[in-house]
C-alpha cells in the first residue's frame, strides 16, 4: 500500500488534458463496443458493458467487476463549483493543487486548473479528479462566461486502477461539445 500515494499522482499527471473537443490521443485507438451519453452541454464514449448513472450535467460509469466509476462533469455557467472537487467526512485528503493562469485563446481569456487526489478512511477505495474552467472575462464567446469540465476515477486499488487505465484514458478524450 505504500506505493498508492506515488501512483495518485502519476494519475492525476495523467488525467490533465489539453482541450474539450473529441479526440483520441495518436498511440490509443477509440474505444470499442462503445455506448454514448450527452447532455445539453457534452458528449462522451464508456465502455458498453460500464454500467450507467446519471443526472442532469454529470455521469458516472462503473465498471462491470464493480471496482472502478469513471467520473465526467461539464457545464457551461460561470460558479465552477462541484461537490466531486470536496473532500468527504469519509475521506482523507492525498493531495491537492490549483492554479488560474492568464491564457490568450479564441474563446477565452483565463483558465483555472486543478486536481485532487482522496483516499477512503476505511482503505475501501481511492478516487482522483482533475478540473478545468476557462472562462472569457470580456463576454464575447458562444459559451456564456465560464466552461466548467471535471473528470475523475475512482478505484478500489492500484490492481483495479491498471486493469481499466486504458479505457479512462480513451473515456476521457472522448468528450465532445454539444
Amino acid at each position: 500500500m505504500k506505493n498508492i500515494y506515488p501512483l495518485s499522482v502519476l494519475i492525476l499527471l495523467s488525467m490533465l488534458w489539453t482541450g474539450c473537443q473529441k479526440h483520441v490521443p495518436q498511440k490509443q485507438t477509440a474505444l470499442k463496443d462503445v455506448s454514448t451519453y450527452a447532455t445539453k452541454h457534452f458528449s462522451i464514449d464508456y465502455p458498453i458493458t460500464f454500467k450507467a448513472k446519471y443526472s442532469k450535467d454529470e455521469g458516472y460509469f462503473t465498471s462491470p467487476d464493480g471496482t472502478v466509476t469513471f467520473y465526467a462533469y461539464s457545464v457551461n455557467k460561470p460558479s465552477g463549483k462541484n461537490h466531486y472537487m470536496k473532500v468527504k467526512p469519509s475521506e482523507k485528503k492525498l493531495s491537492s493543487n490549483s492554479e488560474k493562469k492568464d491564457v490568450k485563446g479564441a474563446y477565452y481569456d483565463y483558465q483555472f486548473s486543478g486536481w485532487g487526489t482522496f483516499k477512503a478512511k476505511n482503505n475501501s477505495y481511492y478516487r482522483a479528479y482533475t478540473a478545468k474552467k476557462k472562462c472569457n472575462t470580456k463576454g464575447k464567446d458562444f459559451y456564456g462566461n465560464c466552461r466548467f469540465e471535471i473528470f475523475g476515477i475512482r478505484y478500489k486499488n492500484e490492481e483495479a486502477y491498471r486493469r481499466y487505465r486504458d479505457d479512462f484514458m480513451l473515456f476521457k478524450h472522448s468528450i465532445g461539445e454539444c
